[in-house]
């Protein structure tokens, strides 16, 4: 076994990741001929709305969003001398342990005097972290020097760089590195700096340095802190740089893993654990070992309800719909008892006696938000006034 095996992606050149990792049965667009099947990764992505939205964040009169952005502002850059810890690695334990960098040690130690700084650390497993990857993400990102990180990570002697760009295999193991320092929630102690525990807003602020590193710093908004739909030196939309150049050199499945982390809505992001589980895919891909998961089965099926709060007579594409409900009722409940503010939307729907179709299917849903808790209905008032 290499030094270097636990974070590596070999590389193969003729791999096609995202060929493989496409599930063996797509899903048929609903109502298309049985012949015409559509790859989920050429679905529409939420980038753009979740750009804008972000951005409106920034000077929104809600405290709510207007804390978030707050707080995602926080974790980048943080100044120099709040950035004193660091992971060190140690390849005989295969653990990594957190504690403070040797060049301020002296200092610190001063500082907190009776303090024993042995009783600071904390370690973890290597997983896929990688000390050389760490350390230019700590001493230069994290406080804000862009230009030094790019510089380190693309240069010709750089292990990284290739001919200016990074290869897609190497932009892996940097995400990979990047995800699994994270802290889980659950192990994370009382002292534990925020940048370094697994959250909505720390995955937030990885895929902002990922997606740094595939664009090279472009389109990206530093005072709205947000992803910009237009670069602002060439004029150039996103979208189509998205299209023609960065899925020109990188997959579709790594695109959709770094703007997933960007979603405004927090619940949409993906978790480290999504992370972690889909490494583990790709490295299995760049490695050969990859067994792809069973033929789906259709998902026109019968349903088994999960929860008592989902309806029987489901097929098994309406009762995933449900889940995903429950999911966010669920989220929302922890996210409740930690602050105690109440993030169910109440309603009143201003409607007139003329019912279409849609208009019926959209009360009818409304309705059953209402049941399960997604919304608060507060009713329906007739607009009486001629149109």
């Amino acid at each position: 076994m290499s030094k270097r095996q636990h974070a590596e992606f070999s590389m193969d050149s003729h791999i096609d990741l995202d060929r493989e990792l496409r599930p063996q049965k797509q899903q048929r667009v609903q109502g298309a001929s049985g012949k015409i099947r559509t790859n989920p990764e050429n679905l529409m992505d939420n980038w753009f709305i979740s750009s804008k939205e972000t951005t409106k964040q920034r000077g929104t009169q809600e405290p709510r969003d207007r804390r978030a952005w707050a707080a995602r502002r926080a974790l980048h850059p943080i100044p120099k001398e709040k950035v004193q810890w660091c992971w060190q690695y140690s390849r005989k334990s295969r653990q990594r342990k957190w504690t403070v960098r040797r060049n301020d040690q002296h200092n610190l130690s001063r500082k907190t005097s009776g303090l024993t700084l042995d009783e600071s650390m904390r370690s973890f497993p290597i997983e896929f972290g990688d000390f050389e990857i760490s350390w230019i993400y700590r001493d230069y990102w994290v406080c804000g020097d862009t230009l030094e990180f790019f510089d380190k990570l693309y240069r010709t002697t750089s292990k990284f760089g290739t001919n200016g760009m990074i290869l897609e295999h190497h932009v892996w193991e940097v995400f990979a590195c990047l995800v699994s320092e994270l802290v889980p929630e659950e192990k994370a102690w009382p002292e534990a700096p925020a940048y370094i525990i697994s959250s909505p807003n720390t995955i937030w602020q990885v895929g902002k340095c990922m997606l740094h590193i595939v664009t090279q710093g472009r389109f990206w908004d530093q005072d709205y802190n947000a992803l910009s739909p237009v670069d602002i030196e060439s004029g150039q939309k996103f979208g189509q740089y998205k299209q023609k150049v960065l899925q020109s050199k990188y997959s579709k499945s790594l695109m959709k893993y770094i703007l997933g982390c960007l979603s405004i809505k927090e619940y949409e992001r993906f978790t480290r654990k999504n992370l972690m589980d889909h490494f583990e895919k790709v490295r299995a891909v760049y490695a050969g070992t990859y067994v792809p998961p069973p033929v789906e089965q259709p998902l026109d099926g019968p349903y088994e309800p999960s929860d008592t709060r989902i309806p029987t007579g489901l097929t098994q594409e309406e009762g995933m719909f449900y889940e995903g409900l429950i999911q966010v009722l669920n989220e929302r409940g922890k996210r409740e008892e930690k602050d105690g503010i109440d993030r169910k939307p109440h309603i009143v729907t201003i409607t007139d006696l003329a019912k279409d179709y849609d208009d019926l299917m959209a009360m009818m849903c409304l309705k059953e938000f209402d049941r399960m808790g997604i919304i608060q209905l507060e009713g329906f008032v007739a607009n009486l006034m001629p149109a």
